[in-house]
């Protein structure tokens, strides 16, 4: 009230002196009170850091797919970390050899593995054989004479040739995970831990894929000539592909097969030059089977012969393949390729590592695993799951293997291992 109150008087005075014609001397009026110092800036709160990601649903990547069903957002992010460590604080050393790395497919698995023996503390030699079986064996002698890895996970280029060197290398101690093959008719149980293999030529095989070229006959009522590829006549893996192909088509004489006597060893542009010759030569062929990796070149030869039209399209050719990439899965997401085989995408190799891992938890893994195919077709390409997950892995981020879903094969004898795991039967 005081500071208001005396202006208030002062201006009284003033008036009153002005009216009677009388001006007194002002006395100077006291000074401004200096301005108050400003305030101090409050204390910068550094953001908190984010929240670890341990579930699939933390993932921004994977939103898309979880918004369609095809990822469990409630499955756990990698929980391999420490995995691949020994009681002394080393790592165990992982031996990975596969028959070729021609395909996309076999360069994700190669991925995601890497991936996870390094989030798991381990460490990883490699060796690509590139469809050569004595480059192989000669690894995994190399492996036993120096001592130099823990395990092996194995993608053989020769199940037989490989099969005596394979129990040599149990018999040595290094424990071996084979996959993508059957060692049982080569190899006592008690010589690896265990095999993961397709019944291809079985009920759940390359039967179904060889399917679509008889619903398509039906459903258009279309004379089919299938040409068949050869990824190699070597390997028994390729070989029961062959019978699997064959144990439905040979029942219906009505559907013509020619078989390529050519091997593209599974790579695009061979595939594309063996297809454009067959095609060229025998214009009546009018589907195609491609046995492994290489469907990108089918793909690009029916563009380059200007035959690549839409399922459904009179001078439609039906393109049933085994496995797929991203150019495959591009195909038959604009309705040029009818289906592909899988084994669900990069579960193989997600498979031999989750085996491995709980093998090395001490936990106990069936000696044999039966794998099925599934078929995706452009009907179910948005609600198929296996384990958890798509699988069309060109949908995942690829390169960014981290963060692709962790698989439960539990229905298949092995469950996701974790360190709760390993405590439980190794006590660390």
């Amino acid at each position: 009230m005081k500071k208001f109150f005396i202006p208030l008087i002062t201006v009284a005075v003033v008036v009153t002196v002005v009216l009677s014609g009388c001006v007194p001397k002002v006395a100077p009026a006291p000074p401004a009170p200096a301005p108050p110092a400003p305030a101090a800036p409050p204390p910068v709160t550094p953001p908190a850091p984010p929240a670890e990601v341990t579930k699939l649903g933390d993932v921004p990547e994977l939103q898309g797919l979880i918004a369609k069903g095809l990822v469990d957002p409630n499955a756990p992010l990698n929980p391999f970390e420490g995995l691949a460590v020994k009681p002394d604080g080393t790592p165990y050393v992982f031996a990975l050899t596969y028959w070729s790395m021609v395909c996309e497919a076999m360069v994700n698995w190669d991925g995601l593995v890497k991936a996870w023996i390094d989030k798991a503390g381990g460490k990883w030699i490699f060796n690509n054989s590139e469809m050569d079986a004595s480059a192989q064996i000669a690894f995994m002698e190399d492996l036993i004479m120096s001592r130099s890895a823990d395990c092996l996970i194995l993608h053989p280029t020769d199940e037989a040739a490989v099969a005596g060197t394979l129990a040599k290398c149990q018999k040595a101690g290094i424990p071996v995970v084979e996959y993508d093959a059957n060692a049982q008719p080569y190899n006592k149980p008690d010589e690896y831990v265990s095999t993961i293999y397709h019944y291809f030529d079985g009920p759940q095989g390359t039967n179904l894929i060889a399917q679509v070229f008889v619903d398509y006959a039906e459903k258009y009522g279309k004379e089919i000539h299938v040409f068949e590829d050869w990824n190699s006549h070597g390997v028994e893996t390729l070989r029961a592909r062959h019978r699997g192909l064959h144990n439905c088509l040979d029942l219906h004489p009505e559907i013509k097969v020619t078989v390529s006597g050519t091997e593209s060893k599974g790579a695009s542009e061979k595939v594309m030059s063996i297809v454009i010759d067959a095609m060229t030569a025998d214009p009546t062929i009018n589907a195609i089977f491609i046995d492994d990796g290489g469907g990108p070149g089918a793909v690009e030869a029916l563009r380059t012969l200007g035959r690549l039209y839409p399922v459904g399209h009179p001078d439609h050719v039906v393109l049933s393949l085994n496995d797929t990439d991203s150019a495959v899965m591009d195909a038959l997401e604009k309705g040029y390729c009818d289906a592909f085989g899988t084994h669900g995408g990069y579960c193989l190799g997600a498979l031999a590592a989750e085996t491995m891992f709980t093998h090395l938890c001490g936990a106990p893994v069936p000696k044999a695993i039966a794998k099925p195919m599934y078929v995706v077709t452009f009907e179910n390409k948005d609600t198929l799951k296996c384990y958890g997950a798509t699988p069309i892995w060109p949908w995942l981020p690829v390169g960014r293997w981290d963060l692709w879903p962790i698989l439960d094969f539990s229905e298949l004898g092995v469950g996701i291992p974790t360190k709760a795991l390993r405590m439980m039967y190794l006590g660390y």
